[in-house]
């Protein structure tokens, strides 16, 4: 995170500190609708403009009121957390999402509690506590399940599967990965999609069958491309250069990992940015 995007996350926070000591809720009107629309922008822009995201999320937690709209308030920091968890920055992700998970569970919003729930587990598998991630998931597939809504059902999958294939449990990985996909297909979900067959891609790399997985990671290229979903675009970008790299075609790698390390840069993606600068390392080496 560069300095001056570092400042602005600071400033923001103080301010949302700030905006919460208000004593005038009493006699005022929430402005719910204003938060809600600051609240849509912001997920518009969620995977292809994330700095614009989180200017636009932390806006909405300084509308006067905040705290009498805590479906508002809730959605604001959760995008907050996604978005910082993009950035690398893992502990404020986690103190963010925690505070969505307490709002929507306190005004008994099971769904958003559950998309809550899933996000928590990436954040806790990626700060070393797979056994939490996996409760997490675990939960949010339940809660999915009671809802039948199979496109969280399908996104509870496929974070399962993905714990399971870090165990080196590939077949039963590609089972929840497969059931998944068998969801999002059914509800046209392109993006959902394209999300499973990065993650079968993976599970097929794991076991060397290179061939498969680039196959696997170019239809996900593709549809990321027609959602233009610019943050699963770059795990594909770097997934295809590997791929080339671990066949030895190393041109092709190289210019397939300096496509992810501009878009990384671009959108601040520092997990991904690592890893490409990492694979730039290997091939070279």
């Amino acid at each position: 995170m560069n300095l001056g995007w570092y400042a602005f996350f600071i400033w923001c926070i103080v301010l949302v500190g700030l905006g919460n000591c208000s004593t005038d809720n009493a006699t005022t009107e929430p402005d719910c609708k204003k938060t809600e629309s600051l609240n849509l922008r912001a997920r518009h822009f969620l995977f292809t403009l994330p700095d614009s995201a989180f200017q636009i999320a932390s806006q909405a937690l300084q509308v006067p009121d905040i705290d009498l709209c805590i479906s508002g308030k809730a959605e604001s920091h959760e995008i907050i957390g996604i978005v910082l968890y993009h950035q690398g920055v893992h502990q404020e992700s986690l103190r963010q999402l925690l505070q969505a998970y307490e709002l929507f569970n306190e005004i008994a919003d099971r769904q958003k509690t559950a998309e809550v729930l899933n996000q928590l587990g990436l954040v806790y598998y990626n700060i070393k506590q797979p056994e939490l991630a996996e409760q997490q998931h675990q939960k949010a597939l339940s809660l999915f399940t009671e809802l039948k809504n199979e496109k969280g059902i399908a996104y509870s999958y496929g974070c399962i599967g993905r714990l399971l294939e870090k165990k080196k449990e590939f077949s039963e990985a590609l089972t929840y990965q497969q059931k998944a996909l068998t969801y999002y297909q059914k509800n046209d979900d392109k993006s959902g999609m394209a999300t499973i067959l990065e993650n079968i891609g993976s599970i097929y790399e794991d076991q060397n069958d290179y061939a498969t997985a680039l196959s696997y990671f170019t239809q996900s290229l593709q549809l990321t491309e027609v959602v233009g979903d610019s943050l699963s675009m770059i795990v594909n970008l770097n997934n295809i250069g590997d791929n080339y790299r671990k066949t030895q075609q190393y041109k092709k790698a190289i210019e397939w990992t300096k496509k992810a390390v501009e878009l990384a840069s671009r959108l601040k993606d520092k997990y991904q940015l690592s890893s490409a600068y990492k694979d730039l390392s290997k091939i070279y080496g």
